[in-house]
Formats: C-alpha cells, structure tokens, sequence
C-alpha cells in the first residue's frame, strides 16, 4: 500500500479527584518522544473504573500541551481531562486522560477550535429537560483531514462552572451539529 507501518500505543493519567462539591480536576496524558498524538479520552468513575457516581461527569477532553493549556494550536503531543464532581462529594472519585500516540508516522496535526460565549444559564431541576443547549462545532481547514474532537466546558465566572452543565456530546460533524454519516475508507 505505500504506506509506513503504524502502531497505536496508549498513555493514561489518573488522579484522584475532584473529591470535593461543585469541583473540577484535571489531569493530563502524553505521547512518548518520538510518537505522534491522534486522538484522545477521558473517563470519570470510581476507583478508575467506568461505574456511574451520580453528578460526577467529565466536562473536557481535548489535545493540548503538557500542563494541559489549550493553548497549542500545532502539533499537541497530550490529552488532557477535566472531571467535574457536580454537587457532591467523593473521594473514590477518579479522572483519567488517555492519549492515542501514533509510532511510524509523521504527519503535522493542528487545533482548531470553536468558543460559545456567553451561553445562558438554565432553570435546572425547576425546569427539566428545558435548559437552553449550546453547540460549537470547529471545522477544519481546506485540505486537511480530522483525526479526533475535544470539548471543554469551562467559566470566566469567579464562582466557577455553573453547576448542572453535562456535555452531551463530542463526535464528527457537519455545519450544523448533525452527526457526520460513516465514511469507509479508500480501497489502497
């Protein structure tokens, strides 16, 4: 196929939080010297593993440097995760990053992104299934290719994200926020 030879490795960071209410924890994954990131993930649960705790949800999942900035628009080698703990506390709480880094390949990777300001706050429980919805979709440039999303729910608010916010999706996409039909891949 003309192809190099590719293998996937997997990185991961887990910490242990957010252990306190209406929190936030982050932690952040990167790819060895010499690999490539392509993707990332996050994951929220007790003790590390994928259990439901009620209120505790993740709240960001993107490509970034490795302190966690979103700030590297070309080439992230990291993948960083924010946990929210919602309004309760836990200390079995965990946050987990994992990052998707790619050995024999080289390929140049830009971040593009997309910024909902001033999204309105909604009734909350006094008004169930009725809170206003935000969507922020990033389009990538002419002639380069999407390999994998992010998203980040974050406040300029001193009291910090506004409680109840849950991200409902980060997935491929056109325009308008449709999911995007598979695609198979070229015949090589």
């Amino acid at each position: 196929s003309g192809l190099p030879a590719t293998t996937i490795s997997v990185a991961s960071s887990t910490i242990n939080g957010p252990t306190a209410p209406s929190t936030t924890a982050a932690t952040t994954a990167s790819c060895p010297s010499g690999t490539t990131l392509v993707g990332g993930g996050a994951l929220m649960g007790p003790n590390g593993t994928a259990q439901s705790i009620p209120s505790q949800k993740p709240v960001g999942s993107y490509p970034s440097d490795p302190s966690g900035s979103t700030a590297t628009v070309s080439n992230p080698n990291s993948w960083t995760a924010v946990g929210n703990s919602g309004g309760q506390t836990g200390s079995s709480n965990f946050t987990t990053a994992f990052a998707l880094c790619a050995s024999g390949l080289t390929v140049q990777t830009q971040v593009v992104r997309t910024d909902d300001v001033g999204h309105p706050a909604g009734g909350g429980d006094a008004n169930p299934g009725q809170d206003p919805v935000a969507t922020a979709t990033a389009t990538c440039p002419t002639g380069t290719t999407l390999l994998d999303g992010g998203m980040l729910a974050d406040s300029s608010q001193p009291t910090g994200l506004q409680q109840g916010v849950h991200m409902r999706g980060d997935y491929p996409s056109d325009a308008l926020a449709n999911p995007a039909p598979d695609r198979p891949a070229p015949d090589s």
